[in-house]
C-alpha cells in the first residue's frame, strides 16, 4: 500500500493552486497600477501554474509538462515580470527629499541616523 504517490500528488496541486491564485492577484494588481507588460508575463505564470488553465493547455495542446520543467518555466517567467518593470526606488526617493527640504541623498541620510538633525 504505497500512498506517497497520492499525496504527493494532492500536494503539489494544492501547491499549485494557491500559487496560481496568488499570482492572479499579483497580474491584476499589476494590471490596475498599470504595468501591463508585466501583467502579461504573471498570467503566462499562471498558464503554467493554475491547474484548471493548465490541464486545459496540456489536453488541447496534446503536451505533459513534468513538475521540474514547469517550475523552472514559471521561475523563467516570473523573472521576466520583474525585469520589465521599472525600478520606482529613485523616484521614491526624490519624492522624500522634495518633501521634507533635503537636498541630498547624503544629508538625507544624515538626518534619519541622528547626525544631522540641524541641516534643514
Amino acid at each position: 500500500m504505497d500512498q506517497k504517490g497520492p499525496v504527493k500528488t494532492t500536494l503539489s496541486v494544492m501547491i499549485r493552486w494557491i500559487f496560481g491564485l496568488c499570482f492572479i492577484l499579483i497580474a491584476l494588481g499589476m494590471i490596475i497600477v498599470n504595468e501591463y507588460l508585466s501583467a502579461v508575463f504573471m498570467l503566462m505564470v499562471v498558464f503554467v501554474s493554475f491547474p484548471p488553465i493548465s490541464n486545459l493547455i496540456d489536453s488541447e495542446l496534446n503536451i505533459s509538462i513534468s513538475g521540474p520543467v514547469r517550475f523552472l518555466l514559471a521561475l523563467i517567467l516570473l523573472v521576466g515580470s520583474f525585469s520589465v518593470e521599472p525600478n520606482h526606488s529613485f523616484s521614491v526617493i526624490t519624492d522624500a527629499q522634495i518633501l521634507l527640504g533635503f537636498h541630498s541623498i547624503t544629508q538625507m541620510k544624515m538626518f534619519v541616523t541622528g547626525i544631522g538633525h540641524g541641516m534643514r
